[in-house]
């Protein structure tokens, strides 16, 4: 019985190594939607409950949630979850000659990899691998014969490529304070990519041309502190949490080009218009997060959660130059979770996940789109002292407004949709 003991415990030793190579050596990934803060919720168990999970939080994915729960792991642990399949959809609603217009990008991405360790009864560490972020979109649109008095034009072509990540790589600690308190801190150091390229071009009926192409680039490296805090009164638990990022390197770039060429009846129209705007090592700020959450516990089978998210905002400093202004964000959550004889256990959330952009506004051009979502969560574990399994759902729908047409004062009603199906291990040891 030793002898087992003993190669399970090099096993899992060995495999902690090559997560930490993982973890070192792991190259860039190729990056997502940048305007919500909460398109992918991190880990499987925090997933199915709506993440809500700041005053629960007492494994390795409380690195990135609320590192002062790390101390509450049952057992030192490796976890690792992943989505199966990510899918984001968007609908532009009769944006062109009462046709719509869709876009959609898959992906499968690990989101996280991570362990903890209890170094004492009142100390644990942890490390861990969080991807966020993900988007991948390569999309072409073009319609014919287009017929509608709001654009003078007879054909329409859009090309959209956008691609984004942002991936963290830290650890932290967990310190007990006697029985009821517990504080906690991580630190990552985080790699943030982002390619957007958006080239259109339309044809008018009276013989004009007209082609933009909008070109972002971004690429960031810094580092994120999060300061966590927990405390138990009975039945409630209380977690509150603080985090904010700081860039090391910030390499933005912005390039807007528009072409246009009239070629109607008055001769002295055929010269193109040509206009340009370019804006190269430009940073972005970071804003400040503060969460608070609570946990009741119904007995030792039922739990319920809730989270409130305030991220403030920042200022827009080149507003020609593609930079947009991030607007103070709420976003609310709350999670059960009902256990099965300690070995099958039920998980269900809901949250939101609000856009930090400006709405739409009547009369304006180049707007980014304005949409915010709800979503429902719901997933299942089956765990013994030595594994758990997790599989799970996120469903987000929402509804807001955009301007798909470049230089345009028109505007569109939009739909989206981002559905992921997720699985995730844990190892005891």
């Amino acid at each position: 019985m030793r002898v087992i003991l003993s190669l399970k415990n090099l096993y899992l030793y060995n495999l902690n190594l090559v997560v930490l190579l993982i973890i070192i050596i792991k190259p860039k990934i190729l990056q997502a939607e940048i305007y919500h803060y909460r398109d992918e919720l991190i880990g499987a168990r925090a997933a199915s409950m709506g993440g809500s999970y700041t005053a629960l939080a007492d494994d390795a994915v409380g690195l990135y949630y609320n590192p002062a729960g790390l101390i509450q792991a049952k057992n030192d642990s490796l976890s690792m979850s992943s989505n199966a399949l990510q899918i984001k959809q968007l609908s532009y609603k009769e944006a062109i000659g009462g046709e719509d217009f869709s876009q959609s990008a898959r992906s499968l991405f690990p989101l996280f990899i991570g362990g903890s360790k209890k170094i004492t009864s009142n100390l644990a560490v942890g490390y861990s691998l969080v991807t966020t972020e993900i988007e991948n979109i390569d999309e072409q649109n073009m319609l014919e014969n287009i017929n509608d008095p709001k654009i003078d034009a007879d054909f329409y072509l859009r090309n959209l490529l956008n691609n984004a990540s942002m991936t963290l790589y830290g650890g932290g600690l967990s310190i007990k304070l006697g029985d009821n308190v517990r504080i906690g801190t991580s630190l990552f150091y985080y790699l943030r990519t982002a390619i957007t390229l958006n080239y259109q071009f339309v044809q008018g009926n009276n013989g004009f041309y007209m082609s933009n192409s909008t070109y972002r680039n971004i690429e960031n490296t810094g580092l994120l502190p999060v300061i966590g805090l927990q405390i138990d009164t009975g039945p409630f638990k209380w977690g509150a949490s603080v985090r904010r990022g700081y860039n090391l390197s910030d390499n933005t770039t912005f390039i807007f080009n528009n072409i246009r060429y009239n070629d109607g009846d008055d001769s002295s129209n055929n010269d193109p218009i040509v206009s340009k705007r370019e804006l190269k090592g430009f940073a972005e700020d970071n804003p400040l997060e503060v969460v608070l959450g609570m946990l009741i516990n119904m007995g030792s089978y039922f739990k319920i959660t809730s989270d409130v998210s305030y991220i403030w905002g920042t200022e827009n400093e080149y507003p020609d130059e593609g930079d947009y202004e991030r607007n103070p964000t709420l976003n609310w959550s709350v999670g059960t979770e009902l256990s099965i004889m300690n070995r099958l256990y039920l998980r269900g959330g809901y949250f939101t996940n609000n856009t930090f952009l400006s709405e739409v506004e009547e009369g304006t051009m180049n707007s980014l789109p304005y949409i915010n979502y709800y979503g429902v969560t719901f997933g299942f574990s089956i765990e013994t002292k030595s594994v758990g399994i997790f599989l799970g759902a996120i469903k987000q729908r929402g509804r807001g407004k955009s301007q798909l047409i470049s230089n345009s004062i028109l505007i569109q009603d939009m739909e989206g949709t981002i559905d992921i199906y997720f699985f995730g291990t844990t190892f005891y040891y």
